[in-house]
């Protein structure tokens, strides 16, 4: 990977009631928001290693007192009226300003740095 390469992550800030809703059903709310902000630390862990420029997509609003430092993380708004046609806006937005881009989810915890190699090789 080069200076060159872009990472979009993609994460719904942390508010119970509205993180893992499904999972939420059957072990609560507050548990649920618990597992959702262990992921988010774990994605944070991997992100970190990556070599290129990284930008961090939040759901409802930018948060700029989290833990995702604003030097490392360029923070911005998901815009759009679902899922796909947010991610399509992100990526047309970033690979504006980057040969490459990969978009990942806030919730993968088995991604792997190897992962990102392959992907970026594969572009």
């Amino acid at each position: 990977m080069n200076t060159d390469s872009a990472l979009i992550i993609f994460i719904k800030n942390p508010i119970r009631s509205q993180v893992k809703t499904r999972l939420a059903k059957s072990i609560g709310d507050a548990e649920a928001l618990n597992v959702y902000i262990e992921l988010l630390k774990i994605t944070q862990t991997l992100a970190s290693g990556f070599v290129g420029k990284k930008y961090l997509y939040y759901s409802d609003f930018i948060d700029l007192n989290d833990t995702w430092n604003s030097l490392e993380y360029n923070k911005r708004l998901q815009e759009g009226n679902n899922l796909g046609e947010r991610m399509s806006k992100a990526m047309q937005s970033i690979l504006k300003e980057h040969q490459k881009a990969l978009i990942i989810g806030s919730d993968c915890p088995y991604l792997r740095m190897e992962t990102f190699f392959s992907a970026y090789q594969l572009l």
